[in-house]
């Protein structure tokens, strides 16, 4: 046979196999990431562009399998992996049957030393979406016609040194704007998580974000929680912390997880930083602000039109989180 009359099949082969090994760029709801395909029929676990090549160990649980399921990898698997690897510990040869549907719960379990997971992306069946714990959970069946993928984004870690940077915590605008007001310290670190005020343990897992501060409450509104907004990603915090029922001061200091690359983007940058409080009256947000946020922290005085009286108002309150 002659050889030229292969040549445009052999183009041809050449571009499909361009077409699944080549990453897609999406823009998921936070950082643009470089997302490992998917296959029809097959779960992956991939490790995505930027992490740090060395050994990493995963665990996963099946549900709903079938007969003809085959597992390449059984769990826990310890395997030596670079940015676009994969292990696939679901795939088949055959399609599923029309009204069934496989579960696969994926968690990372340890990764190289001095290496921290960023997030997970997650494709399956109902789209994609962006995680911030270790396990995650995709669904696969016949009807979505694709397959799954789990691509886990990691940070060598790094020391951060930086002083800490103050906000200036206002009422958001509102019909009827909260009376609350206050300054918080926030720390950043992608290694140690800081000291904030007072001995908090470090958490596992390396990077994290720590608060110091006081609310003025003079409104007695009765505060439920805080929020994190950064790169596109809202993390909340302190959700059970404060105390069912209101006080006039609140000393805030705690410490809680965040991505690794969030954590070193925000020491480099943290104007893009933004603190929100939500409470019972405001559920989604009494008092904010960020570090490059304009006006000055009103001034402590005495009573306050519209406040509440001192009946059922506790003074002034700890609230303390994280481990």
């Amino acid at each position: 046979m002659d050889r030229r009359s292969l040549l445009p099949f052999a183009i041809v082969a050449l571009a499909a196999c361009q077409d699944v090994t080549q990453p897609v760029r999406i823009r998921p709801a936070g950082p643009d990431f470089l997302v490992v395909p998917l296959w029809p029929d097959t779960v992956g676990i991939c490790l995505g562009a930027g992490s740090p090549s060395g050994t990493y160990t995963f665990s996963w649980m099946i549900q709903d399998g079938q007969p003809g399921d085959i597992h390449d990898v059984t769990s826990p698997t310890a395997a030596n992996l670079g940015p676009g690897a994969c292990l696939t510990p679901w795939r088949r040869l055959t399609r599923l049957a029309a009204d069934v549907r496989v579960t696969v719960i994926v968690t990372e379990m340890a990764t190289p030393s001095g290496v921290a997971l960023d997030s997970v992306q997650v494709q399956d069946r109902s789209g994609d979406h962006v995680s911030l714990s270790a396990t995650d959970t995709a669904q696969v069946d016949t009807i979505s016609g694709s397959g799954g993928a789990f691509t886990f984004y990691h940070e060598r870690l790094r020391r951060v040194i930086r002083l800490p940077v103050l906000v200036a915590i206002l009422p958001l605008p509102r019909p009827d704007p909260s009376l609350a007001f206050g300054r918080v310290r926030v720390s950043l670190d992608a290694q140690h998580p800081p000291n904030p005020c007072g001995p908090i343990g470090a958490l596992r897992g390396g990077s994290a974000v720590a608060l110091c501060g006081e609310i003025r409450n003079p409104g007695a509104e009765t505060f439920t929680g805080g929020v994190l907004t950064a790169g596109g990603l809202s993390i909340p915090f302190a959700t059970i912390a404060f105390p069912p029922d209101p006080c006039r001061q609140y000393v805030v200091q705690g410490t809680f997880a965040v991505p690794a690359g969030l954590a070193t983007q925000l020491a480099a940058d943290p104007s893009g930083l933004v603190l929100r409080f939500n409470s019972v009256e405001h559920p989604d947000g009494a008092i904010g602000g960020s570090p490059s946020a304009s006006g000055a922290t009103p001034s402590v005085g005495g009573a306050v039109a519209g406040s509440r009286g001192a009946s059922g108002v506790r003074g002034s309150c700890l609230v303390r989180f994280g481990s």
